[in-house]
């Protein structure tokens, strides 16, 4: 079976998205994490300045939401709950975030201060958004032969939508996170021409242009761009989620975790990497440095 129509299952939370490719494969299903999340932290942000982080908390649904909290290093205090809802990214100048409703689109409101939430875009599937704030990054199967998934661009006024690296004969093109300079994206890419049955960390860009920066047979989620631009993390399914990176011209590639780790994320500085640690009886967000080493507990 070609790779680019195997099923797995990249798990979300609190979203809970499932994204399949065209065709359900049990085989795969074996290779998934079993991760029981509990009282569980997610999807740490810093603002630009490294001056607070957000990031999204669950111990039970009346507390579910997104916290605040001041940061001196990797410490951080005065938590406080800001929203209900899962903000997606944060604006560059960190002042603010991006949230999406499926019914009506993407939304901006400030961290603190006036938090009225105002409509910025009527585009419903978003992953990215660059750091201008004028483009718009998301996967979908529009006008592609059994539905494969690939990478589009759109402005946030709903203009200019344009499919990035198609190729079809290949596999599929994911999971799409802008670079600092608003032109190139890392992505998760489906080879049939390989010898691995995993996908591939990759950079491609608005001109049409595509890079491979893995080569190896782990399977990959959630790829992100550190603040400079100079690595990506990401995880893999190896000892039920390992943190990686890798620099993005390829070298480096560096397991960052020893297991039970999901969901990486950047401090703005670049030395370090988030993740949630999905221990039983943890769940909280940790800090290991991009060159390994020491890992930090961030929240209680």
């Amino acid at each position: 079976m070609r790779k680019y129509q195997k099923y797995f299952l990249l798990f979300i939370v609190p979203l809970a998205f499932i994204y399949s490719s065209c065709n359900k494969n049990e085989d795969i299903v074996s290779v998934i994490p079993e991760i029981e999340y509990e009282n569980h932290d997610d999807y740490a942000m810093w603002t630009s300045d490294g001056s607070k982080m957000i990031y999204y908390g669950y111990e039970n649904d009346s507390t579910k939401g997104t916290y605040l909290l001041d940061m001196t290093g990797l410490q951080g205090i005065n938590k406080r709950k800001i929203s209900d809802n899962y903000f997606i990214q944060l604006t560059s100048d960190g002042n603010s975030a991006y949230y999406y409703s499926y019914y009506s689109g993407i939304f901006k409101r400030r961290l603190e201060g006036d938090t009225s939430a105002v409509l910025i875009s009527t585009v419903r599937t978003v992953q990215s958004i660059s750091n201008d704030g004028q483009w718009l990054a998301y996967q979908s199967g529009e006008n592609s032969p059994s539905s494969l998934g690939f990478v589009w661009k759109i402005r946030i006024d709903g203009t200019h939508k344009k499919r990035l690296v198609y190729a079809p004969t290949e596999g599929e093109i994911r999971d799409p996170t802008w670079f600092p300079d608003g032109i190139r994206l890392s992505v998760l890419r489906y080879f049939v021409s390989d010898e691995f049955d995993a996908p591939q960390i990759a950079i491609i860009d608005t001109n049409g242009n595509s890079t491979t920066l893995t080569h190896d047979n782990q399977w990959k989620h959630s790829p992100k761009v550190s603040p400079d631009g100079n690595y990506v993390t990401y995880y893999t399914f190896k000892n039920n989620g390992t943190v990686c990176v890798v620099k993005t011209d390829g070298s480096e590639v560096r397991e960052l975790t020893a297991g039970f780790s999901v969901n990486p994320g950047w401090s703005s500085d670049s030395k370090f990497v988030t993740y949630t640690n999905v221990i039983k009886g943890d769940g909280r967000i940790w800090a290991v440095p991009v060159t390994g080493g020491l890992q930090t507990k961030i929240t209680e």
